[in-house]
């Protein structure tokens, strides 16, 4: 017994279908990176004016994290402890970071990042979602 069996357009689907983890991928890693840019942005708002470190703010950053395809990305958003701001002797703010976004028993908090991630958290999932029926729609 023999059994033929022909098909059209296969080709181009497994190739769309390959193609469909790397875009939505990409998607994933710009959504991720607009939204650590608005939380730190966010945060830096919340944050200035503080009287004895008026520099905070300006310590509050962001690095996104490709691990590739299949593996994720993910965002460090907050204030660097190392970083070295304005002239003269060193300063790093950075270091204040849970005094001002907790508080302590002789000061008031000033939550700045953790409002900032509930303030884009739905823009993000938003985004998610948006690259995901994008994904979808390449099939």
């Amino acid at each position: 017994m023999r059994i033929d069996v022909r098909t059209f357009g296969a080709d181009r689907l497994v190739a769309e279908l390959h193609d469909v983890p790397e875009g939505a991928h990409r998607n994933v890693v710009k959504a991720t990176q607009v939204t650590a840019h608005h939380i730190r942005d966010t945060a830096r708002e919340r944050s200035s004016g503080i009287a004895h470190a008026p520099l905070y703010p300006y310590t509050i950053s962001y690095d996104v994290n490709d691990r590739g395809v299949g593996d994720g990305v993910d965002a460090e958003i907050g204030p660097d402890r190392d970083k070295v701001i304005g002239g003269g002797p060193k300063r790093t703010p950075g270091h204040l970071d849970n005094i001002f976004e907790y508080g302590t028993p002789n000061s008031a908090p000033i939550p700045h990042v953790n409002p900032a991630l509930d303030k884009w958290a739905p823009d993000f999932e938003r985004g998610l979602r948006i690259a995901a029926e994008q994904a979808l729609e390449r099939l």
